[in-house]
């Protein structure tokens, strides 16, 4: 069986945004709260990690799950 790792995404792959809401990322939409973005202002080269799933029409969601800061 194969596994899949769960991908993460850091604060640059989506511009720093600033702004609550869906953000395009490569093949989805990422769900982006207020509280990502204060934690990705207080450790900028953080990461998260992403639940995906589909919606009712085969497009990708994720939303950030757990936060790895950085080193």
């Amino acid at each position: 069986m194969k596994r899949t790792a769960m991908p993460t995404i850091g604060w640059v792959d989506v511009d720093c945004t600033e702004r609550e809401g869906q953000v395009a990322y490569r093949d989805m939409m990422i769900s982006i709260r207020r509280s990502e973005i204060d934690t990705w202002r207080d450790d900028p080269d953080g990461r998260f990690k992403l639940a995906v799933r589909a919606d009712g029409e085969g497009r990708k969601i994720a939303e950030p799950v757990k936060f790895y800061p950085s080193l």
